[in-house]
């Protein structure tokens, strides 16, 4: 086991200590000192040279001494804090000083306080704070340091969470099969598990239980609303679905039935035939009638044919002329373009024809700039000239073509134009000579007279025919009235038993439904009771599973320790356990026990964490005057005794204190 001592500690203007210094030396060391004398000074000065922190791991508490007098801070002190550490025979020097910092500005006489600053030493060579930090951290870390110096921080700082996790850590877990095996009641465990964990099994069971809790507590209410639907009707003398059929069918029968006989008595035979004999006659007539018609008015009929032949010859001479037009019209504004066209192209002409080669000699290389022979330049403007004229060449033959092909063009439309002139010539004596034929013919047809057609002899004994049997017809229905009526009367009746029946039957099916249903329901019911019973079977045996692991759990734990007991959860109200961590002495839990007893159990905890940890800090008991018997440990140990009558702190080592009892 490593053990960290403190040989020496160093305190100049911390917390209004002017000067101190303890020489433990790695030895046990008490001091003693009235209220306000410094002792929790001195455990402050320890942790801020550590951690830069107080002993209650507050970073921001005032470091700076006080003039008593004027309550007023003293400035351009620096506060300093040294101390060396014996690390398994490894020795450590560590310094750390906070002072204000000064500063004089340009142009003034006069010095500014602009913060502060601390400085850091390590075996006496300056060090930033993080390799100062790192330094420190290499002995141990603050977390593990104050769990392992403060007799109160477990019971106290520290979680019951982390408490039980570090006992955990120091004691070791106690595996599922071990605890399976110790109880044979266990057997059917894993099975239940399904491989899960017991809190994540637990937490499935009670979200399954919740489900089903809410299943069941809803199904009254549904069973309830199903037999409100069924209400009055009673199932078993209701009538079977077959029996409804059958009823149903003799009612429809019937109502075919009824219906024919209404339709006989509507239409009646006597009444049918005279009907069909009306129509049959009606027909014959008509035909007459057409013929005589058409034999009356044959001349006039031909005469305006021919009228509406001559005037469908005018309309469509209209509009041959129309689209003649139209055509002409566009050849002459095609023509007009092209005009345009051969003008601008006799002008290219002139501009082509009168250009002129100008030679522009260059007499000097382009790219060294020295001159020229006389032969390259005159074969440079040579071939420059060549190339002109073929140019010129090109363009004028270009144009010369272009303007062959729009001249060939015009040529073509003033062809086209004369034709459609000559065709709009025709078009126009054709609309007089139509126009003239339709005012002739128009004439013919208004002379001649329409004659209206007379009925002859044989017409018109068909129409008293009609008559009499139009005659038989009424006489017929007004002695069928009463009849219509009655009929009437039982078509109504024997829909109503249908509509009285189908009802009935609607009512009666609907409550078989919510029978059946309340049958399923109550099914349902049954099946979740059975899934809530297995579920509380389930839990219960993983809570006997945590009851029996913690009772080994606790056993294995409490084996380490001298002093200090656990308890490892609690018994609820409703029979089931609670995870807590509780530090118990003979039974009593922690907070009810002694200021003496708290101390020497929070002594126990360390000396078994610095076995497992392998590592030894010095403790610092405050308050020690209040026990009379202090366990001995594998760290060193620092006591501070309140004492009214040293006025000023008192230092005794472990060789040469005597302890009295207080």
């Amino acid at each position: 086991m490593k053990l960290l001592k403190l040989n020496t500690l160093a305190l100049r203007n911390f917390k209004g200590q002017r000067s101190f210094t303890i020489e433990p030396q790695g030895q046990g060391l008490t001091i003693y000192g009235d209220n306000a004398t410094g002792k929790t000074t001195l455990a402050d000065a320890w942790f801020w040279l550590l951690f830069g922190k107080d002993s209650q791991s507050k970073k921001d508490f005032s470091i700076k001494t006080i003039d008593p007098k004027t309550g007023e801070v003293k400035h351009n002190l620096e506060h300093t804090v040294e101390g060396t550490l014996d690390m398994s025979g490894a020795k450590v020097s560590l310094k750390k000083v906070y002072a204000e910092k000064w500063v004089k500005t340009r142009g003034s006489a006069v010095s500014e306080f602009s913060g502060h600053s601390t400085t850091h030493t390590v075996n006496g060579v300056p060090a930033t704070e993080s390799e100062y930090t790192r330094q420190v951290g290499e002995i141990c870390d603050e977390k593990r340091f104050r769990l392992l110096s403060d007799p109160t921080h477990f019971n106290t700082v520290v979680t019951w969470q982390d408490r039980r996790k570090a006992l955990l850590e120091v004691c070791g877990d106690v595996s599922d099969e071990d605890v399976i095996a110790a109880n044979p009641k266990l057997a059917d465990l894993p099975s239940l598990l399904e491989g899960h964990t017991t809190d994540d099994m637990k937490k499935i069971i009670a979200a399954r239980r919740k489900a089903t809790n809410a299943e069941i507590t809803g199904i009254p209410d549904r069973i309830d609303e199903c037999q409100r639907q069924i209400g009055e009707i009673d199932i078993d003398t209701a009538v079977s679905e077959n029996a409804f059929q059958n009823k149903l069918s003799v009612y429809r029968k019937d109502l075919d039935e009824a219906m024919t006989k209404h339709s006989r008595i509507t239409s009646g035979g006597e009444i049918a035939e005279c009907t069909k004999q009306i129509a049959e006659i009606q027909g014959v007539v008509q035909l007459k009638r057409n013929r005589l018609a058409a034999e009356a008015n044959a001349a006039g009929a031909e005469a305006h044919t021919h009228v509406n032949t001559s005037l469908a010859r005018i309309n469509q001479i209209e509009l041959d002329i129309e689209k003649t037009q139209q055509t002409l019209t566009a050849l002459m504004d095609t023509a007009s373009k092209r005009d345009l066209a051969l003008g601008r192209l006799r002008q290219e002409w002139q501009n082509h024809s009168s250009l002129a080669f100008t030679a522009t000699e260059e007499a000097e290389c382009a790219a060294c700039g020295q001159a020229l022979p006389a032969e390259k330049v005159e074969a440079a403007r040579a071939k420059a000239e060549a190339l002109f004229n073929s140019t010129k060449a090109r363009l004028l033959e270009e144009n010369l073509e272009e303007g062959k092909a729009a001249k060939k063009h015009k040529e073509l439309l003033l062809a086209e134009m004369a034709l459609c002139n000559e065709r709009l010539e025709g078009l126009e004596q054709d609309l007089v000579d139509a126009t003239d034929q339709w005012r002739s013919r128009k004439a013919v047809a208004e002379g001649i007279t329409i004659a209206e057609p007379v009925d002859t002899q044989e017409i018109i004994e068909e129409l008293a025919k009609i008559a009499r049997l139009e005659t038989t017809i009424a006489e017929l229905r007004t002695g069928t009235a009463l009849h219509l009526e009655a009929s009437r009367a039982e078509i109504e009746d024997i829909r109503a038993k249908i509509a009285d029946a189908e009802a009935a039957h609607a009512k009666v099916a609907a409550a078989q439904k919510a029978q059946d249903r309340i049958k399923e329901l109550e099914t349902d019911q049954k099946r979740l009771a059975k899934l809530l019973e297995a579920d509380d079977r389930g839990l219960f045996l993983i809570e006997d599973f945590i009851r029996t692991k913690v009772s080994m759990l606790t056993e294995k734990i409490n084996s380490k320790f001298s002093i200090a007991q656990f308890r490892l959860f609690e018994e609820q109200v409703n029979g089931g356990l609670a995870e807590c961590c509780i530090t118990t002495v003979n039974g009593v839990g922690y907070p009810d026990l002694n200021t003496g007893t708290k101390l020497n159990v929070g002594l126990d905890i360390i000396d078994t964490l610095a076995e497992h940890f392998g590592f030894a800090p010095p403790i610092i008991i405050d308050n020690a005057e209040s026990v009379t018997s202090i366990r001995p440990t594998h760290g060193q140990q620092i006591q501070l005794v309140v004492s009214a009558a040293d006025k000023a702190l008192r230092v005794e080592s472990a060789q040469t204190q005597e302890r009295l009892a207080i």
